[in-house]
């Protein structure tokens, strides 16, 4: 149960990032 919770966090962490690099490659192209 605890290597499924680290996991889901691991993603979470990942979705995030993915998130903020989207967000920045936005601002430099626009």
């Amino acid at each position: 149960m605890g290597e499924r919770r680290r996991i889901s966090s691991a993603a979470t962490q990942w979705q995030h990032h993915c998130k903020h690099r989207h967000i920045t490659l936005s601002v430099a192209v626009g």
